[in-house]
């Protein structure tokens, strides 16, 4: 998994295998496994 520069998750979030997060995106849902999430919040891409 990759998650970028200033990207927040919020407690007992699951990032799922290579999934990325977005740069300055807040996390609050579990992503699964390949998916892209960006944004405020986090949505997949």
């Amino acid at each position: 998994s990759y998650i970028g520069l200033g990207a927040r998750v919020r407690d007992h979030i699951s990032i799922g295998t290579r999934a990325t997060v977005g740069m300055g995106a807040v996390v609050v849902g579990d992503v699964g496994d390949g998916e892209t999430v960006v944004g405020v919040p986090a949505r997949r891409r």
